[in-house]
């Protein structure tokens, strides 16, 4: 083919590409800009055509009570729901269950001498219930003992006459307010009367309760199975223990006041087992011991102070240290059993004892007591640095007393 034939094939192509219609190259380019018909309402306006977020994920709404949650899924409350006389509220029978209360609250019957708010019957999985009240139940609260892998959150609890929250194993714990739990409120009356020796929140093994805070309840304000942990909360006017911990528990960072009844009892701001943690807490104004543990415990970096019992109260193999007692009834630190260590705390101003030290076996060293009835006491057959009196000793390091630069010393004031 010549050149010429070549120059003319490809403009007679350029031709017929250029007569084919755009609108059959892309059949949507030109089309109608005006909505269908079915979204213009009568006055011309669009109409939303967009589904709610309960329809699109199917949620189904809870108007009345008693209600029975058999099938997995979304439910949620769309009012304040008053409970009817001895029966439960809101029964929970399948896995895989979020509840949102929206905000809302349920009310037990005044009547009657039974009923949860909640239940969750049987051993259920990932139930999630949060955003909403649980007011003046006969029964528990929330009973969700039996639930696993479950997640409470947003929750405030009132007056409900046994617990506040039953939570089961491996549970979440956040955010959440009880009081009053085991009281009941008279009719006219502002001041709760007791009625059972209810806890505030109760979690199964391999929980995690935070941010969380319980106030003035019948039992102990937070209790927590085997292998849980307790982070940033407060326990505040509780008539047993502020914190209740099992074996290989932990807690952290969290405060206890005026808890354990209206007289020296035997119940304490934090209360430990065998196993268990305490790292910067604080126990004030308790009505027992600060900190109780038993053996194989570690208390750090804790505070005690104007407790009506010991500051610090504990069993055998434990690590006390870098903690401080000051103005507690009884002893700043009374340590029992054999073999723990107790290294760099600050004891001052108690009652009765500084550092009181039973049993043998123990390592004491680094310690510091000032204004205590009798700052060292300590029981022969365990091991200790020189306790050394720094009273009037002005610069320690020339002040010639024996002992005052010994790296394992005791000081006392």
């Amino acid at each position: 083919m010549t050149q010429l034939n070549r120059t003319v094939a490809i403009l007679a192509i350029m031709l017929l590409i250029t007569a084919i219609p755009f609108t059959r190259q892309c059949p949507s380019a030109f089309a109608d800009i005006n909505p269908p018909a079915s979204s213009v309402g009568p006055d011309g306006k669009p109409v939303p055509t967009m589904k709610t977020l309960e329809k699109v994920k199917q949620n189904i709404p809870i108007k009345s009570l008693p209600f029975e949650i058999t099938t997995s899924g979304g439910y949620y409350l769309t009012s304040n729901l008053t409970g009817t006389q001895d029966t439960k509220g809101i029964t929970i029978s399948a896995s895989q269950v979020t509840l949102d209360m929206k905000g809302f609250t349920l009310y037990g019957n005044s009547a009657g001498s039974g009923g949860d708010g909640i239940v969750v019957n049987g051993e259920q999985k990932n139930i999630f219930i949060h955003n909403g009240n649980i007011v003046d139940w006969k029964g528990d609260g929330v009973d969700a003992s039996t639930s696993v892998h479950s997640v409470f959150k947003n929750l405030k609890f009132r007056e409900n006459q046994a617990a506040g929250l039953k939570a089961g194993s491996y549970a979440i714990v956040t955010r959440c307010v009880v009081m009053h739990s085991g009281y009941n409120t008279p009719d006219g009356s502002t001041t709760p009367t007791f009625l059972f020796n209810a806890n505030g929140i109760e979690a199964g093994s391999g929980s995690t309760v935070k941010n969380t805070v319980t106030n003035n309840n019948g039992g102990s304000g937070i209790v927590v199975a085997d292998g849980s942990s307790i982070i940033d909360c407060t326990a505040y006017k509780n008539t047993q223990n502020g914190f209740q911990l099992s074996a290989g528990s932990t807690i952290n960072r969290s405060v206890a006041t005026d808890n354990g009844g209206s007289a020296v009892s035997a119940f304490a701001g934090f209360k430990l087992s065998s196993g268990a943690s305490a790292i910067e807490c604080s126990a004030y104004d308790n009505f027992g011991n600060g900190f109780e543990y038993d053996s194989v415990c570690s208390i750090i970096s804790c505070i005690a102070s104007l407790n009506n019992g010991n500051g610090f109260y504990g069993g055998a193999n434990g690590q006390i240290t870098g903690n401080k007692a000051h103005e507690n009834d009884l002893a700043g630190i009374h340590i029992t059993g054999t073999g723990s260590r107790i290294e760099n705390n600050n004891i001052t101003d108690n009652d009765v004892d500084g550092l009181k030290v039973d049993g043998t076996g123990h390592i004491i060293v680094r310690n510091y007591c000032a204004g205590n009835l009798a700052n060292y006491t300590i029981a022969a057959g365990n091991s200790h640095g020189p306790i050394v009196d720094l009273t009037y000793a002005g610069d320690v390091s020339t002040s010639g007393i024996l002992n005052s630069d010994h790296p394992m010393a005791n000081t006392e004031y």
